[in-house]
């Protein structure tokens, strides 16, 4: 029992290993805002792979069946295909498709260049699109994207902003810039994540990152590094961040100066897709004036509640009221219950710490009493227990 405690108590957060990646373009605001945050951070290790431009379409990506040998043949086609930063060599930008670029990747870059970092989340954006409501499920570009990854069996976030893209410069120092505001917003929820599995509720990491298709009849994989990667992954032990299967939905409100509430310094919100309201869908009317079709939004027939039967609030009422709506979605589209409502709580790892601490306080005085010496540690376990009661109630 001591040495279960100790080890509660005294573990730090996890430091994770994270691939950064976008439907954007590389350079954007946002993502390169949140690039720095993240390579800043005392822990984490960050890998930023994102498309050049956004005009590429992965038409054709995916096809059922085994005859799959046609799919693609594009990599490394011109030497402007794939590119590193010259500043930055943790940098990557590929002239393709946000889920070819994704693959490649995984299946390329990661296992050739990054052979000793065994990687534990995916990040997919922010881009500057909301996500909000099950209708933005169907269409948006960074969602899909996360969906296509989390079937790798990669814990996966999709962060989601508003506002306009814009290209990313390196002095943005303003206290209410919404890129430095988001990154800030975003290092908390990993540091909460981080902090919530230690304790490996979600069991341990159990993924391969690379699914190269250079195999031989035993399942074995001919390239040397390859090898070296997949040994490194079966050797990482640490916590998987997030079930199996399961995304992290993240819609950021409109911030800073760009915010018509003077929405300054929002608060993450577990939020449903089950409860959305007043739920519109595109509609078509034809005008006969015009002889054209116009493509308008409708209400359903049914309003649903603002609030399902968790008693969550939908993802638009959330952002709407100044709020990070953040909601665990399965990648088949359903709602699951992870244990946010902590994740999210910053005081979450204070209380248990001060349940961890009092098992060992009761531990130790059991023992004292038992070898009938009383208790002599009382005064250093009152100060740290008064310390950490302070820390939380402040």
């Amino acid at each position: 029992m001591l040495l279960g405690v100790l080890v509660l108590l005294f573990s730090h957060a996890c430091a994770l290993n994270i691939l950064l990646t976008s439907t954007g373009r590389w350079d954007t605001t946002n993502l390169r805002s949140l690039y720095d945050r993240l390579k800043s951070h005392p822990s984490h290790n960050v890998l930023l792979v994102a498309p050049l431009t956004e005009s590429k379409s992965c038409q054709g990506l995916v096809r059922e069946g085994s005859n799959s040998d046609n799919i693609s043949g594009c990599l490394l086609r011109d030497k402007d295909y794939m590119n590193r930063d010259q500043f930055d060599h943790n940098i990557w930008y590929i002239d393709d498709c946000p889920a070819r670029t994704s693959l490649i990747a995984l299946d390329y870059i990661i296992p050739t260049f990054y052979v000793d970092w065994s990687f534990d989340l995916i990040i997919v954006g922010p881009t500057e699109e909301s996500n909000a409501g099950p209708l933005n499920h169907l269409f948006n570009p960074n969602f899909q994207l996360s969906k296509f990854l989390s079937f790798r069996q990669i814990p996966v976030i999709s962060l989601h902003a508003t506002g306009p893209a814009t290209r990313f410069h390196s002095s943005r120092d303003q206290p209410d810039d919404s890129a430095l505001l988001y990154s800030q917003k975003v290092i908390q929820l990993i540091d909460g994540l981080s902090d919530y599995v230690r304790d490996a509720p979600f069991g341990n990491h159990d993924f391969q990152t690379t699914k190269s298709r250079f195999v031989d009849q035993n399942n074995v994989k001919f390239d040397e590094k390859l090898n070296r990667h997949d040994q490194l992954d079966d050797q990482n032990l640490l916590p998987r961040v997030l079930p199996h299967n399961v995304i992290l939905n993240v819609n950021f409100p409109m911030v800073g100066s760009s915010s018509q509430v003077n929405c300054v310094d929002p608060q993450f919100e577990q939020s449903s897709t089950r409860s959305e309201f007043q739920l519109m869908i595109p509609s078509a009317s034809f005008d006969e004036s015009s002889n054209e079709f116009e493509i308008e939004m409708a209400p359903i027939n049914t309003p649903m509640n603002s609030k399902d039967d968790s008693g969550h609030p939908s993802e638009l009422l959330a952002s709407e009221s100044c709020a990070i709506s953040v909601t665990a979605i399965s990648n088949t589209g359903q709602d699951v219950e992870i244990g946010l409502s902590d994740i999210l709580d910053p005081r979450y790892r204070i209380r248990k710490d001060l349940e961890s601490l009092d098992k060992l306080k009761k531990y130790m005085n059991d023992e004292e009493n038992v070898q009938g010496n009383g208790p002599q540690h009382g005064d250093f376990y009152s100060g740290k227990l008064n310390a950490l009661v302070k820390q939380l109630f402040k």
